[in-house]
C-alpha cells in the first residue's frame, strides 16, 4: 500500500507539472562579453512588472541560462555579472506557449545599459526553439475586436486554417466549436489555466467564461507537444486573467 500511494503521488505532482507549464511562457538566452566569450554565472533576474513576483537564476558553463515557467505577462529582464555592466531588458512581453530568446553581449563596468521598446523583447516571426504550429490571441485582440455573442473562441478563426465547425448539441447553442486544417470540431481539445474543459460527449467547451476574463489564449494547430494531452484537432489554450497591483476593471 506505501508503494502504491508512493507511485499515485509522484504521478498527480508530474500530471500538476505538465499542466502548469502547459499555461505559462519562458526565456533563454545566451550571456557573453564583446570578445565573444561566454559568461558563467552571471546573475538573470526577470521580475513581472504588473505583479512584483522575480525569478533569479545563472548561467552554466556555456554562459546559457533558461528562465521556465514563468507566468504570462509583462516582465523587467536584468542580466549582470562581476565586472561588467548590467543590461537591463525592459517591456519584455510573454506570451502563453511561448519562448523568447534574450541574447546578451556585457560591456565592461560603467553606466548600466537599457534596451528599451519592442525591438528588445519582440518574439520572432519563425519558432527556431520548437516543432509547433501555433499562434497567440492576445489582450489587445480580445478588448478591441468586436464579437457578436462575446464569445472569446469566435477569435481562434483569425488563425490560420482554422474554420467555424457545426455544433453536435442543441442544447448549446452558444457552444463555439473550431475546425483546424478540415478537421472535426468536435475533436479540438480546450484547456483553461491548465486543465481540462472538454465537454467527452459532443465535444467542444464545457464551460464558457466572459470575454473580459480572459488574458489570451494559443491555438496551435499542428505539431504540439505531449504536455497538452490528446486532440484530434487542434489545442485552444485558455489563460484567465489574475490580480495585479493596479486596480482595474471593464464595464460595457
Amino acid at each position: 500500500m506505501k508503494r502504491f500511494l508512493f507511485v499515485f503521488t509522484i504521478f498527480l505532482a508530474a500530471q500538476t507539472t505538465g499542466y502548469a507549464q502547459s499555461t505559462s511562457a519562458g526565456v533563454t538566452g545566451v550571456v557573453a562579453d564583446p570578445t565573444g566569450a561566454v559568461i558563467q554565472n552571471a546573475i538573470i533576474t526577470s521580475t513581472n512588472t504588473e505583479t512584483n513576483q522575480t525569478r533569479t537564476v545563472v548561467t552554466n558553463g556555456d554562459g546559457i541560462y533558461s528562465i521556465a515557467p514563468l507566468p504570462v505577462g509583462k516582465y523587467e529582464v536584468k542580466i549582470s555579472a562581476t565586472g561588467f555592466k548590467d543590461l537591463i531588458f525592459k517591456q519584455v512581453v510573454l506570451n502563453v506557449g511561448q519562448t523568447v530568446t534574450l541574447d546578451a553581449v556585457l560591456t565592461v563596468s560603467g553606466v548600466n545599459y537599457e534596451v528599451d521598446g519592442p525591438d528588445a523583447w519582440a518574439p520572432p516571426l519563425v519558432d527556431t526553439e520548437g516543432t509547433k504550429v501555433d499562434a497567440v490571441i492576445g489582450t489587445r485582440e480580445i478588448e478591441n475586436l468586436p464579437l457578436n455573442g462575446r464569445n472569446y473562441l469566435e477569435l481562434a478563426l483569425l488563425t490560420p486554417g482554422n474554420a467555424p465547425a457545426p455544433n453536435f448539441d442543441p442544447t448549446k447553442s452558444n457552444t463555439v466549436l473550431i475546425s483546424s486544417a478540415g478537421q472535426l470540431g468536435r475533436g479540438g481539445n480546450v484547456m483553461l489555466d491548465g486543465t481540462d474543459n472538454n465537454d467527452d460527449m459532443v465535444g467542444g467547451s464545457l464551460i464558457n467564461i466572459s470575454q473580459d476574463a480572459v488574458q489570451e489564449f494559443q491555438v496551435t494547430t499542428n505539431r504540439f507537444s505531449a504536455e497538452f494531452g490528446r486532440s484530434g484537432s487542434s489545442i485552444i489554450n485558455v489563460v484567465t486573467k489574475s490580480g495585479t497591483n493596479s486596480l482595474r476593471g471593464f464595464f460595457f
